[in-house]
């Protein structure tokens, strides 16, 4: 396998992942190497079964339902929601309360700063400006003064404040020189 080229993008980046892992090249002879399917597959053992299964959540999931037992609004919300699963715009999805789909923040200053710190600091936020950091933001997230309280992150942000917007209006279609009927 040392010896090999790797000639294209896709057989570089397996190589890396394969990299990282401890594996065992074995060869198979020709005729034992053959495409599984259903009727050659091993037959069911019961001790191969799957019991448990489990799944990553962010850290901030947590902080988000903690910080709804502060808040008197959103414990009032909360009891709403347990009775009728929506209320208007409100709605309670796996213990996160979601405002017309979004994930409401409610008035937790501080996973509101979170999120504003972490997506125009992310490789798809970029220090954009306040429009298209609120029109980010609105697409997974919402709290009451959403929009003014961005506008003043950005503000405040030396990045920000650094990166200018481009304002010039885009050169129209390419106007050719006319021929000349003499030289020079």
């Amino acid at each position: 396998m040392d010896d090999q080229r790797l000639n294209s993008y896709w057989q570089q980046k397996a190589l890396t992942k394969l990299m990282g892992l401890q594996y065992k090249i074995c060869y198979k002879k020709g005729s034992s190497n053959h495409a599984a399917d259903a009727l050659s597959r091993v037959p069911h053992n019961p001790s191969l079964e799957l019991y448990a299964l489990s799944a990553a959540q962010p850290s901030w999931l947590v902080d988000l339902q903690e910080s709804y037992k502060a808040s008197s609004q959103a414990i009032q919300l909360l009891s709403k929601l347990s009775l009728q699963a929506t209320q208007g715009s409100f709605s309670l999805v796996q213990g996160i309360i979601r405002y017309q789909g979004q994930i409401w923040l409610g008035h937790s200053t501080a996973l509101q700063d979170q999120v504003m710190q972490s997506l125009p600091a992310s490789a798809i936020g970029g220090h954009s400006g306040a429009l298209v950091t609120y029109s980010r933001i609105k697409k997974m997230f919402y709290w009451p003064d959403m929009k003014k309280i961005i506008q003043d992150y950005v503000v405040a942000c030396a990045v920000c404040q650094q990166d200018k917007i481009e304002k010039v209006p885009y050169p129209g279609l390419l106007q050719p020189l006319s021929v000349p009927d003499h030289a020079w």
